[in-house]
């Protein structure tokens, strides 16, 4: 009779070394065709039986992820204590385990499991939290845009710029939250305590100036503007509509120059006459 492919040998070990509870509690999950072949898959001998040597391996990768991830989610960390995470990570594994060839990807779902873990009865911002953090690694990792500098900027004339696309960073994000988790994380930064956060509507933008990341709170009328509104023309009629129209023009000038110098806005471009339709 054959023995098993080296594919299935590959999906059997792939199994055991990913279970995040240990290679002996995945054993009882296995088809019985799977079990015949971790029968005959490792010698028995030496100091340690087949599962204490293939537990060797599957501890390796998972301290591996964990390590991997508390980079990712310091805060959320530092938060809830090493401990906790550890057993964090181990719940997040079973429901996400990794699918990637890079651990780089295997956090993406956190801020989703984040919000339905029981730990969120303790710190109800959990989820939150974990969204802050994987935005600040999905801007690192963004494609970089030249910057629009305060001298580009000035040449533009007004009634150009009215019809024009605002042509944001590619690694701008926008978060609506329901606790101000960047005041946790900016204490992270300053090696501060971190706070216990009270629930309160908060929109957070997070960007890259060259290789560092930048996360800063604002109003829920700026986020609309980056969210929703391409062109100055939108965003004046979407601001006079509640401010009227010089408390709108003050406004957009002001966001327009804090835009600029925080290196949030690359620049404009025309709008195509499709686009006009």
């Amino acid at each position: 009779m054959a023995g098993p492919s080296l594919q299935q040998v590959q999906e059997l070990l792939s199994k055991l070394i990913g279970a995040p509870e240990g290679v002996g509690p995945a054993l009882p999950a296995l088809s019985l065709e799977e079990q015949a072949r971790w029968q005959g898959l490792i010698r028995h001998g030496g100091a340690l039986d087949p599962i204490e040597r293939l537990d060797v391996y599957a501890n390796m990768y998972f301290f591996r992820i964990r390590d991997a991830l508390a980079d990712d989610f310091p805060v959320v960390r530092a938060t809830i204590g090493a401990d906790a995470f550890h057993n964090f990570v181990t719940d997040y594994l079973l429901v996400h385990p990794s699918r990637s060839f890079s651990l780089r990807d295997v956090g993406s779902a956190v801020p989703q499991f984040a919000r339905s873990h029981p730990y969120t009865g303790t710190w109800p911002w959990l989820g939150d939290l974990a969204a802050l953090e994987w935005s600040v690694v999905e801007a690192f990792d963004a494609a970089d845009a030249p910057m629009l500098s305060a001298e580009q900027w000035a040449a533009y004339a007004a009634e150009e710029l009215a019809n024009r696309r605002l042509v944001w960073h590619p690694s701008l994000r926008v978060l609506a939250c329901e606790y101000p988790v960047h005041q946790a994380w900016q204490r992270f930064q300053r090696d501060e305590p971190l706070p216990t956060l009270a629930p309160e509507e908060t929109w957070i933008r997070v960007w890259r100036n060259q290789e560092r990341v930048f996360v800063a709170a604002m109003t829920r009328d700026e986020a609309t503007v980056l969210r929703s509104h391409e062109t100055l023309a939108d965003a004046g009629e979407f601001l006079a509509a509640t401010y009227g129209q010089s408390r709108a023009t003050e406004l957009l000038a002001n966001w327009l120059v804090a835009w600029v110098q925080s290196r949030v806005l690359c620049g404009v471009e025309p709008i195509t006459r499709r686009e006009q339709r």
